[in-house]
């Protein structure tokens, strides 16, 4: 699911973005197909495991690399040093550490990253708008 949902989510920021952003965004697109395919093909599937988290691993890293180009492009100073700093730690943990140990780390440190930038892009919308909406007169009907 979360990587159908990477996909979907790339995929919009790529339709909105100009410049390094775009590459990036279809590249960490990608990535999600692969990382659909990780949980398809659990560590008991051997190679073929390997093969799809090494790929989404790959893609994923590239995508964020793009984005921290990007970034610094744009003087975007705190997010493209948290980007390089969580790529660092990434590839720390991946060369000092067992395939079974790194790949959850880094797929977490992944989806943290994910996160951030997701909050970082978020524009309310008009759905959200009648969300919060109904969620402050509901407070107020409360408090009355």
């Amino acid at each position: 699911v979360t990587g159908a949902l990477i996909v979907l989510y790339f995929y919009e920021l790529a339709k909105k973005d100009h410049g390094g952003g775009v590459a990036g965004a279809y590249i960490a697109s990608l990535s999600g197909v692969f990382l659909s395919m990780v949980g398809v093909f659990n560590l008991n599937t051997g190679a073929f495991h390997y093969f799809f988290a090494t790929v989404f691993g790959l893609l994923a890293t590239t995508g964020v690399v793009f984005y921290t180009m990007r970034d610094i492009n744009r003087r975007r100073g705190p997010q493209s040093i948290l980007t390089f700093t969580m790529l660092l730690l990434g590839l720390f943990v991946t060369l000092n550490f067992r395939f079974e140990i790194w790949e959850p780390i880094v797929v977490i440190l992944g989806l943290a990253w994910l996160f951030l930038f997701s909050v970082g892009t978020f524009k309310p919308t008009w759905f959200w708008r009648v969300v919060i909406d109904f969620i402050e007169s509901e407070i107020e009907q409360h408090e009355n």
